[in-house]
């Protein structure tokens, strides 16, 4: 059995941190259901987890374009598990869900997308290390929209996409993608 290469993605605060330690330490049945991936090992890729570019020049962008490879050799060594990966808008930028999917022709590749309300997401946003006074709710409505033009392109090429709503209560209900009211999408 192949296996499944489910990249995170959504907004900064989001929730996809949140959503790979749910879905690692809860094994929340009906989640893994409905998601196709109940009595399937599931495993996270740290190293994305570990290299999220926070700030210019912290190191963590080189080591991001290192993934193809790490990623590759946790395909290797597992059969039929579903590969966790946290995404930031930087691999779209660098191409390495699309590098990924070159690499593994055989595997499965998805997108989780999660998204939640521009209310939560920026109550969310105040609490990060790097928060400034001069962010927005305007800037949460277009880092969201930027990420659906993203995820839409990724779309486009291939990847099945799967919109998750990350409201603060985890039940991660399904949404369509893209979510019409969620963040307008306007061209």
């Amino acid at each position: 059995m192949s296996n499944q290469i489910a990249w995170i993605y959504g907004p900064s605060a989001a929730g996809k941190e949140t959503f790979i330690n749910h879905i690692t330490v809860k094994k929340p049945r009906e989640l893994l259901e409905k998601l196709r991936w109940w009595r399937r090992p599931i495993i996270v890729c740290r190293e994305s987890l570990d290299w999220v570019v926070q700030a210019v020049g912290d190191g963590n962008e080189q080591k991001r374009k290192g993934l193809v490879e790490i990623i590759k050799r946790y395909d290797r060594e597992h059969s039929g598990t579903i590969i966790l990966v946290k995404g930031q808008d930087l691999d779209f930028e660098n191409r390495t869900h699309i590098d990924l999917k070159d690499a593994l022709p055989k595997a499965e590749h998805n997108i989780i997308y999660l998204i939640t309300s521009l209310e939560e997401m920026f109550e969310r946003l105040r609490i990060k290390p790097w928060w400034t006074e001069d962010i927005t709710p305007l800037d949460c409505y277009q880092w969201a929209r930027s990420q659906t033009k993203l995820v839409l392109k990724a779309k486009s090429v291939g990847f099945e996409v799967t919109t998750l709503d990350s409201s603060e209560n985890l039940d991660y209900p399904l949404l369509t993608f893209p979510v019409p009211s969620f963040p307008p999408l306007i061209q």
